[in-house]
């Protein structure tokens, strides 16, 4: 089975739903296994591992109640700071407005999404720089096959690489594959993709996402 299935419901398991019966039916499958897939959904828990891994990732917060929505504005949290799902994927809850720099309306939407997605919502330090993503393919010996990087026309700061772009991406952005950065960002990038890949136990493909900040360093995303 080449399997892309995304699952039903909207549980941090539902992309191991297939993967997981066809285990059990001894059928073989491409990709990563339930527990890799269980894992890279849940952004929280993916970030926990990597970062343990020793790839930078922004700093973040779960937030699971209104209680914790407005501590999060009293406390000492870097702001701007961006908002998504902590369980979703294809850029579902990533929006052009969900990026904040004061605690007040970052309050109004983060409560709005706890009730529309019915899951926790992570709230990120939003690193202002190039978006990058990776791809990568192998098992014991994966190989870094593109580093791409997502250039917005609107020369602005603050590019959102966000649910709206992509629909409207011929018009709003250009892709460059091979990216054209420094050659140790690059490295980076590369060292940080492999790590994480490994850590999280991927198989066959995956795609990592980084910002890389003005500094140069590449954070990972999801």
């Amino acid at each position: 089975v080449f399997n892309i299935a995304e699952g039903r419901g909207n549980s941090r398991n539902r992309e191991a739903q297939v993967p997981a019966v066809l285990e059990m039916l001894n059928i073989p499958y491409s990709g990563s296994d339930p527990q890799c897939l269980s894992i890279c959904l849940d952004k929280p828990m993916t970030k926990k591992l990597v970062a343990a891994a020793g790839v930078p990732t922004p700093k973040w917060k779960v937030l699971t109640s209104n209680e914790q929505i407005r501590e999060l504005a009293r406390d000492s949290f870097p702001f701007p700071v961006f908002l998504k799902p902590a369980h979703e994927g294809s850029s579902k809850g990533i929006h052009l407005g969900f990026r904040f720099e004061t605690p007040e309306p970052m309050i109004e939407v983060a409560t709005v999404l706890l009730g529309r997605y019915q899951q926790p919502v992570l709230a990120e330090e939003f690193i202002d720089g190039d978006e990058v993503t990776v791809g990568i393919v192998g098992n014991s010996s994966p190989k870094v096959i593109g580093i791409m990087r997502i250039l917005p026309r609107d020369k602005r700061q603050n590019f959102i690489y966000s649910l709206e772009v992509k629909r409207n991406w011929e018009e709003l952005v250009d892709y460059e594959c091979p990216a054209q950065l420094d050659a140790d960002i690059l490295e980076r990038i590369t060292d940080f993709s492999l790590r994480a890949y490994e850590t999280l136990g991927c198989r066959d493909f995956a795609r990592l996402d980084f910002r890389v900040s003005p500094t140069g360093t590449p954070h990972f995303i999801e």
